[in-house]
């Protein structure tokens, strides 16, 4: 599903490479963020390209190193590091249910961890999904902070939570 997807990150990340020549790490925040943001671009195109009933070649939205001066982020920030690798203490938060231990790709909780609420996004097809509507929500903005406008090709900024529009899921005192 995402050999596209990597293909047009190792197409960016080449043509960086060949402009102004470093040592690639796969562990740094850089490679991560390009790949995530590839597969961002992937989806995107999927959708436009199901909208439009037919078959377009993969097309990228933004480049996947950030350029033009944008701060990229990384989903799921890798928490704390120590000598290169993660704490034991990081765990993951469910953008889904609210629980901490396991991500909203991998939820199976049939209830929300807050009693009386009920379920606001899915996921489905790589993507985070309001329930209501089947809207694109930003994951960025529920993970670390988003600075891209919402668009028909960017998710809403909402929380997956509790849907306010002021913060996102890691940020909710729900």
């Amino acid at each position: 599903m995402w050999f596209e997807a990597y293909k047009a990150f190792d197409r960016d990340f080449r043509a960086k490479f060949f402009k102004d020549p470093f040592i690639p790490d796969p562990l740094t925040k850089s490679w991560s963020d390009g790949v995530q943001t590839a597969k961002d671009n992937y989806l995107l195109n999927q959708r436009e390209t199901q909208a439009a009933g037919e078959q377009a070649p993969f097309r990228r939205g933004r480049d996947n190193f950030g350029r033009f001066g944008s701060k990229r982020f990384t989903p799921y920030d890798s928490g704390q590091r120590d000598g290169g690798a993660r704490t034991n203490s990081w765990r993951p938060l469910c953008l889904r249910c609210g629980n901490v231990g396991h991500r909203a790709d991998s939820c199976t909780t049939t209830t929300p961890s807050k009693t009386g609420r009920s379920f606001l996004v899915e996921w489905r097809d790589g993507a985070l999904l309001r329930i209501s509507d089947h809207k694109l929500v930003c994951v960025r903005f529920n993970l670390t902070t988003c600075k891209f406008d919402s668009t028909p090709y960017h998710g809403i900024h909402m929380c997956s939570l509790c849907a306010d529009t002021h913060h996102g899921a890691t940020k909710c005192t729900r």
